[in-house]
C-alpha cells in the first residue's frame, strides 16, 4: 500500500503515522514555506532549536519519507500528478478550499487515479461553518464571534 499526504499538522498527520506502522509506504509533501508546525516543537537535539532538530516531529514522522513542493509553484504540477498516480490513498488537511484552488479535490486526483482512495481531514467538518477559520487550532476568531 502507498499514501502521499498533503498535510501540515494535526489529525492527517497521526492517519499517516498509523498507515506508515502498519506497514504503508508514505511520503508526505509539505512546503519549506510553511513547514510542519511540529518541525517548531521542542525538545530539540543537544537543546538547540531548528527545523529539522524536534525530537516531537521525529517520533511522529519516523515512518514515512519526505517532500518539501511549493504546490502553488507551476513546476510542481507534473510532480503531485505523478505522486497521484503512483498513491493508493491520498490523505490531506489543508483549510476548506484549498485542495480546490490547487486542483486537489477528489474530483480532480479521480480523474488522474480512479482506484484512489482520498481522505480529507478538516478540524470542522464539510461543510464549514465558519469557512475563515483555518482549523489548526482550538481557538477561532470566527467562531468565538459566533457563539458571543
Amino acid at each position: 500500500m502507498k499514501a502521499v499526504g498533503f498535510t501540515y499538522a494535526g489529525t492527517a498527520n497521526i492517519v499517516l503515522r498509523n498507515l506508515g506502522m502498519n506497514g504503508a509506504m508514505v511520503v508526505r509533501v509539505e512546503s519549506s514555506k510553511r513547514p510542519c508546525n511540529l518541525r517548531t516543537a521542542q525538545p530539540y537535539k543537544d537543546a538547540l532549536p531548528g527545523l529539522n532538530r524536534s525530537g516531537y516531529f521525529a517520533l511522529y514522522n519516523n515512518d514515512r519519507f519526505s517532500l518539501a513542493l511549493d504546490l502553488k509553484h507551476t513546476g510542481a504540477s507534473p510532480i503531485v500528478k505523478r505522486l497521484v498516480e503512483w498513491t493508493d490513498i491520498l490523505v490531506e488537511n489543508f483549510s476548506p478550499g484549498t485542495v480546490q484552488r490547487l486542483g486537489l479535490d477528489y474530483e480532480q486526483v479521480k480523474k488522474i487515479n480512479p482506484e484512489i482512495i482520498m481522505l480529507s481531514i478538516s478540524q470542522q467538518g464539510r461543510p464549514v461553518p465558519t469557512p475563515s477559520c483555518p482549523g489548526t487550532g482550538a481557538h477561532c476568531r470566527d467562531w468565538a464571534e459566533s457563539a458571543a
